[in-house]
C-alpha cells in the first residue's frame, strides 16, 4: 500500500465511493497532510507535478487505489469527462477475477528467468505441446495480439462461428478459461500448466 492510500485510510473515517478522484494537489491543502509520510514521500519526488487517486473499492480494512501520477499537465477530451473513466474503472475493478494480476505478474517473473525453457515448451512452438491444429495455432497467435473474433475471421477469410469453435478448441486444449488466460499461458508456459 502506498503512503497516500495509507494516508486516505487513516484520514478517512467513512467510505469513499467507488469512482471518487481525489488529487495529491487537494490533498497538500488538508490540515495534517503536511506532516505525513505521504507528503515527506511526494515532496521529494520533484519530478512528479501531480497525483490522481482513483477509489477502485473501500472495504473495511482495504482500500483499493488506482494511482495516475502527471508529469505534464493532462490533456483531458471533452467528449469522456474524467469521472466516467474513473467510475468505469471502479466498476470494471468489481468484476474483476482475484488472483489474475498476481498470477499474470508471477507468470511474467518466472517467463523471465527461463526464456528458453519457456519458448522450447510454448503452446506456439513447433513441438506443440498442446495438440493444437494448424488451423488453431493461426487463430491463437492472432487473438494473443489482442485481435476479436470477428477480426480473426477476416484475416483468416472465416465465418465467426468457425473461429469461436476453434477458441472453444484452444481454451480446452490448453486447459485456459478465455483470452487473458491464453495469453498468460503463450507468455508463460510452465505458469499455467503446472
Amino acid at each position: 500500500m502506498g503512503t497516500l492510500t495509507k494516508y486516505l485510510r487513516a484520514t478517512r473515517t467513512a467510505s469513499i465511493v467507488p469512482g471518487t478522484i481525489l488529487t495529491l494537489s487537494e490533498l497538500r491543502q488538508e490540515a495534517g497532510f503536511a506532516q505525513s509520510d505521504a507528503a515527506a514521500e511526494w515532496d521529494a519526488r520533484k519530478n512528479i507535478l501531480d497525483v490522481a487517486l482513483v477509489v477502485l473499492a473501500d472495504q473495511p480494512g482495504q482500500l483499493d487505489v488506482f494511482e495516475i501520477m502527471y508529469d505534464a499537465v493532462p490533456v483531458t477530451s471533452p467528449e469522456v469527462p474524467v469521472t466516467l473513466l474513473a467510475m468505469a474503472l471502479a466498476e470494471a475493478w468489481t468484476l474483476r477475477a482475484p488472483g489474475l494480476i498476481t498470477r499474470i505478474i508471477l507468470s511474467n517473473t518466472r517467463s523471465r528467468a527461463s526464456v528458453t525453457q519457456a519458448a522450447a515448451s510454448s503452446i506456439l512452438s513447433s513441438n506443440n505441446p498442446c495438440g493444437l491444429s494448424r488451423a488453431e495455432q493461426r487463430v491463437c497467435q492472432l487473438l494473443v495480439t489482442g485481435k476479436k473474433a470477428k477480426e480473426i475471421g477476416e484475416t483468416l477469410r472465416l465465418s465467426v462461428p468457425t473461429v469461436r469453435t476453434h477458441l472453444r478448441n484452444i481454451y480446452s486444449k490448453t486447459q485456459t478459461g478465455g483470452q487473458v488466460d491464453l495469453i498468460a499461458l503463450v507468455n508463460d508456459p510452465q505458469g499455467l500448466l503446472e
